[in-house]
């Protein structure tokens, strides 16, 4: 045992692949060491006051900048290391701008757009989220949302370069690979159902091109040919255990499809509860066939039916279990309802909305008093398609403003934004847009010393979200005082 040369199913540039692509995600030396190598590149690029940059510019650089540096005569070979991370670096860096295309309220200018740009590019431009005007202009990465250069984000980019140009690359493909990979089943099943579609099964066939057996012929049905399709969708024992369950219409449709493209029509066309029991069914029926061939003991076909589905209820019970156990962390109150303010002060509660078709962001704002009080509304939509996060954001720091300018005293502004609230406190910063609105926001604070942020639930912020929804219909920002619409 373990002295004979073992079978080689998929080579390992295969399972370096992502798990998302087809692969297994393996990590790649090669590929890992250059994404290492490309942050000593950004250590270098984002410090240029640094006594490493400047031996380094003295030395290889002097007349040109880092991101242009050639080798250079006779360079070192941790010159050389660096240029190579360099290469990968380059690869993922994005101009943060500011430009003759914005408002100078920092939003997309979209009439500057539409004459410059055809509808298609405005609309992926309107996917950029910006900071403002005031920013200056720099490169950040690409590549990850704090626009910080990370070593699996670089990694990920030099992995991907790697990919076979096939139709596992396909929006299909990736959606069922980021589907199975998600599945509440045994990762036992995810592993065969992997197997299974890249056909590298130890079926008869392929252990015959293997040359481990004398002939592809089946074993249990004596077909001349066992393939991964074979056997567990035509040989008679699978067929028999198919029509007995709750999949024989979808089987007597598919059978003669190739295995892969039966589990991707299973995909297609089955909610995910009846996907999970189909491929618990295929593991079973690999399973029954194993035990007949080398224990001569082998399930009913009724039985292997019964046991599959057992096998994916149980495991999904159990995972259910595990989940109740875990000790409830207790909620806030705020999260909950409305606390009193003192007399004289104001509430702020801000919402955002998204229409992605015309590509419209809508801000939400209502203003409540110490009685709790609607005392002023404020519906504003902007153009934009950035992520609910940045619009929120964005929502925040245009109601904020708005109650700077109308001198209301503010004592509370409620979001319902949890992660919002918490980049706000945390004082965290970083290179990306979102950060240098969360920095906006921070000094808009300041006009409220007494002001306190926190997060309510969504339910206590409907008539900031219903202000938000109505502004996708406006043309320009419209306010209420002492007046606020129904909603």
């Amino acid at each position: 045992m373990g002295k004979g040369s073992k079978i080689h199913w998929k080579s390992w540039n295969h399972l370096c692949v992502s798990k998302f692509f087809g692969g297994l995600g393996f990590r790649s030396l090669v590929h890992h060491n250059q994404a290492m190598l490309a942050k000593q590149a950004w250590h270098i690029y984002s410090n240029p006051n640094s006594l490493l940059f400047a031996v380094l510019k003295a030395k290889y650089f002097n007349h040109s900048t880092f991101l242009d540096a050639d080798h250079g005569h006779s360079p070192s070979f941790t010159w050389r290391s660096v240029l190579w991370g360099r290469d990968l670096l380059k690869k993922g860096l994005l101009w943060k701008v500011v430009s003759f295309f914005l408002h100078p309220e920092g939003y997309w200018n979209r009439e500057a757009l539409n004459t410059y740009f055809d509808p298609p590019t405005v609309s992926s431009i309107l996917h950029v989220p910006i900071g403002g005007c005031d920013k200056e202009d720099f490169l950040i990465w690409n590549n990850h949302p704090s626009g910080v250069l990370s070593v699996k984000s670089a990694y990920h980019i030099t992995n991907a370069g790697s990919l076979p140009p096939s139709s596992s690359n396909s929006s299909l493909s990736k959606k069922w690979w980021t589907t199975l990979w998600s599945l509440n089943i045994p990762p036992k099943v995810k592993t065969f159902i992997w197997r299974v579609y890249h056909h590298i099964l130890p079926v008869s066939l392929n252990l015959f091109l293997k040359k481990t057996l004398p002939t592809p012929s089946c074993s249990s049905c004596n077909c001349s040919t066992e393939t991964v399709s074979h056997a567990l969708l035509d040989c008679s024992s699978a067929a028999k255990t198919w029509k007995l369950s709750p999949f024989r219409s979808f089987f007597l449709s598919n059978r003669h499809q190739d295995i892969k493209w039966f589990m991707i029509t299973a995909f297609t066309e089955l909610s995910k509860e009846d996907l999970m029991h189909l491929l618990g069914l295929l593991c079973a029926i690999w399973h029954n066939r194993n035990r007949k061939l080398f224990a001569d003991f082998f399930m009913l076909p009724n039985d292997v039916v019964s046991w599959a589905s057992a096998f994916i209820t149980d495991f999904q019970d159990a995972q259910l279990k595990k989940q109740s156990a875990l000790v409830q962390q207790p909620s806030s109150p705020h999260q909950y309802g409305s606390s009193r303010l003192s007399q004289g002060f104001y509430r702020l509660n801000t919402d955002a909305a998204k229409d992605v078709q015309s590509g419209k962001l809508g801000f939400g704002a209502v203003i409540r008093d110490w009685k709790n009080r609607m005392v002023a509304g404020l519906s504003t939509p902007v153009p934009g398609n950035v992520n609910p996060l940045m619009a929120e954001a964005l929502s925040l720091r245009s109601s904020l403003l708005w109650c700077y300018n109308i001198k209301i005293p503010l004592a509370v502004i409620e979001t319902d934004s949890k992660v919002l609230v918490e980049k706000i406190r945390s004082e965290k910063s970083d290179l990306s847009a979102l950060s240098d609105v969360i920095q906006d926001i921070r000094l808009s604070l300041s006009y409220f010393p007494t002001a306190s942020i926190r997060y309510i639930a969504r339910s206590f912020n409907r008539n900031a979200h219903c202000l938000a929804r109505k502004a996708l219909g406006l043309d320009g920002e419209k306010s209420w005082n002492g007046s606020v619409p129904v909603l």
